[in-house]
């Protein structure tokens, strides 16, 4: 079955939502009888959809005039396994205040146009819901074939997957063993529900995934682990490339011990800008970055409270800045970007907190925040500040200290160094109360001993400005060498 839209420039095309012209599924097992999508009032929707029936059904329709394209659907099946589908863009099913679910049971591809919109809103397509009890679900059946949903965005016009839910693996029961997934590719921006569920409920040999390859943008305010009820089953997120916009990932009820979060490349941001979210809560999957990932915290202060380990390097871009609230084992570098009070604070005045294991490059600011004594072996460089500020801390920089921004110790704080220090100045102290900076290292730059004590066999290659501090050269016949000015 054929129909026809009449093209016109993309610019002069009017809006007009593709609605289902008569029945909302068909049940026929020959090709001649296909569901047509076309721009006519039509029926309201009010049941759900569900997309792959026990049938085989085969839908074309084309745009006419000068912009012509056809689209085409072929071989959707639920009766079996088979993953031999697709589905071209250029259509809608639903439309925003319609309450219709949508149900995909199989294997479905979404690709973009990248020349016109063909759905309101200049989104090339639109499943939309309004009922939370009607989310869009791929992998419902308490089957073990594998479902899975594949959107490819597009460079003109953002794709929607619009609705309160979507939820990538769900049973009636417990008994979903299938192998559901939602993957997002391609370069365009995609728009997906402002909650998606990652296995709301199935048995232990049940998974669910949300995999992001895109090199576009995706938006989704929460990722939620689990759902309906707790689960052995496998609940996966990994994401190579593109930026993700979220708040936070949640863990509804609890999943199987070997769900993972994986960054192996992309850009994470921020969903809400001037805030404070927390993107990793304990209770979050084993989480690794294996790969170049980048967080921008748009404006937000945005909280790490997982352990992160992998192979891979941490990037921190935008104004605001990054906690990082658990002790992490990544291995490859992390660097700060300059920004509007752009930081990385380890810690959060707690007893945990740390970078990787590889170096640190500090374009910004790094501030630590601790209540314990904390050692750091990493390899520090960078043109930014670096900040002391955990009250009753002791904080020893063991690593190759080369950056070259100011260095300040807060009061009731201190400052141990085990290794030479390239920073032009260190500021020890303040008018709030006194700082501590000791060790037997040398300091390419200046010393200003505002309030509290410099102890130890420094040779300072700056001057020594004290305030109203003491000034210790080490223990017993111990020798302070100063390079500058002495200012008592």
């Amino acid at each position: 079955m054929v129909h026809c839209f009449q093209s016109q420039e993309p610019s002069a095309r009017p809006n007009f939502i593709a609605r289902l012209q008569h029945p909302i599924s068909r049940q026929n097992t020959t090709s001649n009888n296909a569901l047509l999508i076309d721009d006519t009032l039509g029926k309201q929707m009010t049941q759900k959809l569900t997309i792959g029936a026990s049938s085989i059904a085969f839908l074309l329709f084309v745009w006419c005039g000068p912009f012509a394209s056809a689209q085409f659907v072929e071989n959707i099946h639920t009766g079996s396994c088979s993953t031999h589908q697709s589905i071209t863009s250029g259509w809608s099913l639903g439309t925003p205040g319609f309450n219709s679910g949508v149900s995909i049971t199989d294997g479905l591809v979404f690709n973009s146009m990248t020349t016109y919109s063909a759905t309101q809103g200049n989104s090339s397509i639109a499943i939309n819901n309004v009922s939370s009890v009607v989310p869009v679900v791929i992998g419902g059946n308490d089957d073990n074939c594998p479902r899975t949903l594949t959107i490819s965005g597009g460079s003109i016009w953002p794709i929607a997957l619009v609705g309160p839910r979507i939820i990538i693996g769900r049973g009636t029961s417990d008994a979903f063993a299938g192998q559901a997934k939602l993957r997002v590719m391609g370069t365009g921006e995609v728009i997906l529900a402002s909650h998606i569920v990652i296995l709301a409920r199935g048995a232990s040999t049940a998974s669910g995934e949300l995999e992001i390859l895109a090199g576009g943008e995706v938006h989704s305010t929460t990722i939620s682990f689990g759902d309906f009820a707790a689960t052995d089953g496998i609940a996966t997120f990994t994401m190579t490339g593109g930026t993700l916009r979220t708040n936070r990932f949640n863990v509804v009820n609890s999943v199987g011990a070997n769900s993972s979060i994986n960054f192996n490349g992309g850009t994470l941001k921020v969903a809400s800008t001037g805030g404070s979210v927390t993107l990793l809560s304990p209770n979050a999957p084993t989480t690794n970055i294996d790969g170049n990932f980048t967080i921008d915290t748009f404006s937000s202060t945005a909280k790490i409270d997982k352990s992160m380990g992998g192979t891979g390097s941490l990037t921190k871009i935008g104004n605001g800045r990054l906690e990082l609230l658990q002790d992490n084992f990544y291995q490859g570098t992390t660097t700060v970007e300059p920004g509007q009070n752009a930081a990385i604070w380890i810690g959060n005045g707690g007893t945990s907190g740390s970078f990787g294991l590889g170096d640190v490059i500090n374009n910004a600011e790094i501030r630590f925040d601790r209540s314990d004594t904390h050692v750091v072996q990493n390899n520090i460089s960078g043109t930014g500040l670096l900040v002391h500020d955990g009250d009753g801390g002791t904080l020893i920089l063991a690593g190759n200290n080369t950056y070259t921004g100011v260095t300040a110790v807060q009061s009731g704080a201190t400052l141990q160094l085990d290794s030479d220090l390239q920073s032009n100045t260190v500021l020890v102290g303040s008018t709030f109360g006194g700082a501590t900076l000791r060790g037997n290292s040398e300091i390419a730059g200046h010393v200003d001993l505002r309030d509290g004590e410099v102890t130890g066999n420094f040779t300072i290659l700056g001057d020594l400005l004290n305030d109203r501090g003491t000034i210790s050269p080490g223990e017993s016949a111990g020798m302070m060498t100063i390079g500058g000015n002495l200012s008592l």
